[in-house]
C-alpha cells in the first residue's frame, strides 16, 4: 500500500485566526475491501480530515457503510462500472462540508472524482484522477477542464 501525505493549511472554522494544519493522505490500495482493517485504522486512529484512495476496486455491490461503519466521513465514490479494478473514493471528515461534482461523459476515458470543499468563506476544488493502464499516455491532453 503506497501512502502519500499531503499537508494543507486550511482555516476550517470562521472564528479561527490561525490556519489549522490538516494532513491529507493518498493511498493506492488495489482493493480496499480486502484491506478494511487497515482502512479503519487510517480512519479512526490516524484520523485524517481527507483520505484519497486510488484503485479502490469498489463496485455497486459494495455498501458504503462497510467502508465507514462509524459514519465519521462523507464517502465520495467513483466506482468502475465495466470491469474489475480501478475506481477511486475520498473520505471527507464530517466536520468539513464537501459537495461532489459530477463530471460529464467527455472525460469517461479517465476516472475522475471531483468535489468542492467549503471552508468558512473559501471554496477549494479537488480533482482526483486515475488513468487506467489501458488508456494511452496522452490521456492528459483530454483534460480541458
Amino acid at each position: 500500500m503506497q501512502v502519500i501525505i499531503i499537508s494543507l493549511f486550511l482555516n476550517v472554522h470562521e472564528s479561527a485566526d490561525v490556519p489549522v494544519l490538516t494532513c491529507c493522505y493518498r493511498l493506492n490500495v488495489q482493493s480496499v475491501v480486502n484491506k478494511l482493517r487497515e482502512l479503519h485504522y487510517m480512519l479512526y486512529a490516524v484520523k485524517p480530515l481527507l483520505l484519497f484512495i486510488a484503485e479502490s476496486w469498489l463496485n455497486m455491490n459494495t455498501p458504503t457503510g462497510c467502508l465507514d461503519p462509524e459514519s465519521c466521513f462523507h464517502v465520495l465514490r467513483c466506482d468502475r462500472k465495466a470491469c474489475r479494478g480501478g475506481g477511486m473514493c475520498v473520505f471527507v471528515h464530517k466536520s468539513l462540508q464537501a459537495v461532489q461534482i459530477y463530471v460529464t461523459d467527455n472525460y469517461k476515458e479517465l476516472e475522475l472524482l471531483c468535489f468542492d470543499l467549503l471552508c468558512s468563506s473559501k471554496k477549494l476544488c479537488f480533482f482526483c484522477a486515475y488513468r487506467p493502464p489501458s488508456i494511452d499516455r496522452n490521456a492528459h491532453l483530454h483534460l480541458d477542464l
